[in-house]
């Protein structure tokens, strides 16, 4: 007998050499263990030779993934051959019989699984008590040396049975799609042993349906919608950090595409290479897409097969340090060397990213011929355009058989057309007892995918059914709501449709996003999920504390590039994005489209300043951020402007002409919504001042679509948006008045544009002989507004709520600036740096320690500007959005605190003016 049984080399007949040993004369214990071991033998033998053959086939041939799949399929073939002989060896010894004819045992699962085989097992009706008791034992003795039996399919069938007959099949599956994972586990059904005639039946009465005119076309759009709806929420999840995932990552998505191509094109194989080799066959035109895929599918099917045998049963194969050594070993069966410091591992994590995205690439564009297929072959599709009743009813009627499928663009595409108005005006003529309960039947359908009564919502809100849009939005945040994995739904769908979220919030008030704030609360448990809900988080935060002053900038932005919306957690990120926006301006000639990116690049660095800003940047930073990327930005637009008009008149301007800022921006300081600018040109030549004029107006006409209002105060004097340096020099001539202020511009001003000629002849001429020169007469005129601001204020000992002009404000520490600036001669813009270097200059008494103060009162401006509104007076319920990114959690303190450094500010500098003036 141990002549004719092969334990160390392949055996030629598996059947023969398990039917020996089961013909043993011994106990039945004895027999079973023998039969055991025989098979854990084989089975380790199988493993060995598989890593062999591996081995061998890397280091001979280069097309490593043709290896790969060659190895699997003749693993997954040998895998089949032994555990059917092992089941059909024992199934004699608890059967007492030799023939299976009441029965059908299929394999429904990934036929190279290290842990346990999936199965299914369709009987008569016969014979169950026995066959269930069989099956039991069958388990068991699997489990001991090796293979676990699941049975998945029919466990969904029938209750503490695992065998079911073909009509209690059909008797679950004739009213509804049901579960799409056991359609997909039907349709990749292969007989293992027992009766092939009732396989076949099962096929034919079972899974024909689903195929493309397999009869009701119900099942098989049914079972596409479903699937497809499974692949998209796949796609959902994003590379995760914290490991590697082959089955998630890529698996599962594949295989569920090509089963839904296999029932369009009505496929027999199951074997997900083979259906790629009649994708191939049948759909030349995307045989390169096919053909990614197959790789794909064998660089993710070795990897989870190694690491099973070498590590752990386990579908996450861990990043960590100490898991490091393992993947090494995976990888280096993979074929993978060190090259230079990069170890084996490393390569093969960076080329199981390269084919993470290059499946959903593929998958895409599978989905758009999926979708393509079912516009033309839909039964739901035509009741949105028919006659006769009422669309709604008849609609949700129809698809209460799909429910739970997930997967329905082409639907809402059509509902976004004029389609659609009448859909919904149907629904919304009848009753409201009648609407709300069909709303609530529509809703609950769909709310397996979440996304997709997102996009219902916006199309009725698009129409303009705001009544109805309301109705559907309670219903739907009520059941949303009671979901057990919402939360992961959500954040899936952000991950997929960052637009779509975005879009949502948009459109419902305060009271809504606030109740969709907290369906978001609680920390996720994996880490890669929490990434994604504090990047959610920040999108609500945007939406539901955030002033509609930042939201034209947020809307603007993420209207024209959605993506950023992944990033609203990254300022390095958003950085990157803007850099990138004003590449592009070398690759175009149209002076229309370099003037539309740098307006994107504009949004786009407001609104990261912006969320600095809101996340507790320092007004240092955010100030510093501000002034860089909007000098940039009108030195840009001076340039393409300039440019556009005439560039060699532009050449000769450009050295004649110079743009100054001056009040806040002047300043270097962030979240003004206007510019004061000074215009200054050497040029008396009209021609010259014409054209000139020409690209400030330009200038001005941009800046205004921004948001932002330039102001000409010295323009007011000449009609002119530029003015000469002779022009200028006779205005200042004038005495009285409010010449100060046309001072304390020119003394508040730097420059943005021009050349250095231009700038020392501005100092020279105008700085120096205008404002320095007459410094006297300036800080007394400057003192004697300081003097005459505040006296209703000082009065009424009532303090006003606006923080730039009252008493204390930001206007009192900026004039105070401006006369000491005057008096020591120095032409630094107000910015902290400032503070040092005239209180040096100046000393404590002239110049008090209010720098402090100055900053905090700036980040208050800056943040209810960015919070509530763009207004200096600072309303008290206001800061209760401001507070909390201060650190204040009651807003009465920090209202105190304001109050409190704003009359430091005030005495510190009545008491230095004193001084001053005495001096």
């Amino acid at each position: 007998m141990t002549e004719q049984i092969h334990l160390w080399f392949p055996s030629i007949d598996l059947d023969f050499e398990f039917s020996l040993i089961g013909s043993l004369k011994i106990p039945e214990e004895d027999l079973l263990r023998a039969l055991g071991t025989y098979y854990a033998l084989k089975y380790l033998n199988l493993n060995i030779s598989t890593l062999d053959s591996l081995r061998l086939g890397v280091m001979s041939d280069r097309e490593t993934c043709a290896v790969y799949r060659k190895i699997m399929l003749q693993f997954g073939q040998q895998f089949r051959s032994l555990t059917k002989s092992y089941m059909k060896a024992l199934l004699k010894i608890f059967l007492r019989r030799s023939k299976f004819d009441d029965f059908a045992i299929i394999g429904v699962g990934t036929k190279s699984d290290q842990d346990d085989i999936d199965v299914g097992i369709i009987d008569c009706g016969k014979n169950r008590k026995d066959l269930n008791q069989a099956i039991t034992r069958l388990n068991i003795e699997m489990v001991k040396y090796a293979s676990r039996l699941h049975f998945h399919l029919t466990e969904h069938v029938v209750e503490r049975s695992f065998a079911a007959n073909i009509d209690e099949f059909c008797a679950l599956l004739d009213l509804e799609i049901h579960d799409f994972v056991i359609i997909n586990e039907m349709l990749g059904a292969a007989l293992i042993l027992g009766n092939g005639s009732i396989f076949s039946e099962f096929k034919r009465m079972v899974t024909s349906r689903y195929y493309f005119e397999g009869g009701d076309i119900r099942y098989h759009e049914g079972y596409l919608r479903g699937i497809l709806g499974e692949v998209r929420d796949l796609l959902a999840h994003p590379k995760s950090p914290e490991s590697l995932r082959p089955k998630d990552d890529g698996l599962r998505v594949i295989k569920a595409v090509l089963y839904a191509l296999k029932t369009i094109h009505r496929l027999e194989e199951v074997n997900a290479w083979q259906l790629l080799d009649r994708m191939i066959n049948i759909d030349a035109k995307r045989i390169d897409l096919y053909q990614r895929l197959s790789r794909a599918l064998s660089f993710f099917e070795i990897i989870r097969f190694l690491y099973q045998i070498f590590v752990s049963q386990e579908e996450d194969m861990p990043l960590e340090v100490e898991n490091y050594q393992n993947l090494n070993r995976v990888a280096d069966y993979m074929g993978y060397e060190t090259l230079s410091i990069t170890e084996p591992y490393q390569q093969m994590i960076i080329q199981y990213y390269q084919f993470f995205d290059e499946i959903r690439l593929a998958i895409g564009d599978v989905i758009t011929s999926v979708t393509s297929h079912l516009s033309k072959h839909s039964r739901v599709l035509p009741l949105l355009r028919g006659d006769g009743g009422n669309k709604f009813e008849k609609f949700v009627v129809e698809v209460a058989f799909y429910r739970g499928a997930g997967f329905w663009d082409d639907v809402l595409a059509l509902l976004e057309k004029d389609v659609g108005r009448e859909f919904f005006a149907s629904l919304q003529e009848l009753p409201a007892d009648k609407r709300d309960k069909l709303l609530t039947q529509f809703i609950n359908y769909f709310l397996a995918d979440v996304d997709n009564l997102l996009r219902v919502y916006l199309i009725i809100k698009e129409f303009g059914y705001d009544d109805l849009a309301s109705s559907f939005l309670n219903l739907f945040l009520d059941q949303v709501k009671s979901c057990p994995d919402v939360k992961h739904r959500l954040v899936n769908i952000f991950n997929l449709f960052p637009d779509l979220i975005n879009r949502f919030l948009t459109e419902i008030d305060i009271e809504y996003q606030k109740q969709f704030t907290l369906i978001l609360e609680g920390e996720m448990a994996e880490l890669n999920a929490e990434v994604q809900r504090k990047r959610l988080l920040v999108l609500t935060s945007i939406h539901g504390q955030s002033s509609n002053y930042f939201r034209l900038f947020f809307r603007r932005i993420t209207r024209r590039y959605p993506e950023i919306l992944r990033y609203l957690n990254k300022p390095a990120r958003l950085e990157q994005f803007g850099q990138g926006v004003l590449a592009q301006l070398n690759s175009t000639d149209s002076y229309d489209r370099k003037i539309e990116l740098l307006g994107d690049f504009y949004d786009n660095e407001f609104v990261r300043t912006a969320l600095l800003a809101l996340d507790g940047e320092s007004p240092l930073t955010t100030n510093a951020l501000y002034t860089g990327f909007s000098d940039f930005y009108l030195q840009l637009l001076f340039e393409v402007i300039g440019e556009a008009l005439d560039e060699r008149m532009f050449r000769v301007v450009k050295n004649r002409f110079a743009i100054y800022a001056a009040g806040g921006h002047g300043r270097e300081q962030a979240f003004d919504d206007d510019y004061d600018l000074l215009i200054i040109t050497d040029a008396e030549e009209p021609n010259l001042q014409f054209f000139t004029n020409q690209i400030v107006a330009r200038m001005n006409r941009e800046l205004t679509k921004r948001g932002v209002i330039p102001h000409f105060r010295l323009a007011d004097f000449t009609g002119s948006y530029t003015i000469s340096v002779k022009t200028l020099k006779s205005i200042l001539e004038k005495e009285g008045g409010s010449k100060f202020i046309d001072q304390s511009q020119i003394l508040g001003s730097r420059i943005i544009v021009g050349s250095v000629r231009m700038e020392r002849l501005f100092e020279r001429q105008i700085v120096d002989d205008y404002v320095f020169a007459q410094r006297q007469q300036y800080i007394r005129d400057m003192i004697r507004e300081f003097n005459s601001r505040h006296e209703t204020e000082v009065k009424t000992g009532k303090m006003s709520n606006n923080i730039k002009e009252g008493l204390g404000g930001l206007r009192d520490v900026e004039m105070f600036i401006l006369i000491c600036k005057a008096k020591t001669q120095i032409r630094d813009p107000i910015t902290a740096k400032i503070f040092e270097t005239l209180r040096s200059c100046l000393g404590d008494e002239l110049f008090p320690d209010i720098k402090g103060d100055f900053l905090f009162l700036k980040n208050v401006r800056d943040l209810y500007r960015l919070t509530t509104a763009a207004v200096d007076e600072i309303e008290s319920i206001g800061l209760e959005r401001v507070g909390p990114i201060m650190g204040y959690r009651e807003r009465v303190v920090l209202e105190a605190e304001i109050c409190e450094r704003r009359s430091r500010v005030y005495q510190g500098i009545k008491r230095a003016i004193k001084k001053i003036q005495i001096g």
